[in-house]
């Protein structure tokens, strides 16, 4: 197995990636799942701190309000959508 890349390591990528988030308007509960995930795959729990550091940050230009609202309307009915499907399947 090849070890990636040294750039995917960077504290600062991590924080952008939390900035990005918050910029696009994603959905609280879509945002922690993924920073859990991303932690867990890359086995370092400083990830998600570093990830959520980013998302916390009050500095943040914010893209178009259209968009955001579309990104955490789509995101909130994908979690209905499964919350409603694992409901189903028990």
């Amino acid at each position: 197995m090849q070890r990636k890349q040294g750039f995917g390591y960077k504290k600062s990528n991590f924080i952008t990636v939390g900035e990005t988030y918050k910029s696009l308007g994603y959905h609280p509960i879509v945002t922690f799942y993924m920073f859990f995930q991303s932690a867990v795959h890359l086995n370092n729990i400083k990830v998600f701190f570093w990830q959520l550091k980013g998302y916390l940050k009050n500095n943040i230009e914010f893209y178009d309000e259209e968009l955001r609202k579309f990104v955490r309307a789509t995101q909130s009915t994908l979690i209905k959508n499964k919350i409603m499907k694992s409901i189903r399947n028990k």
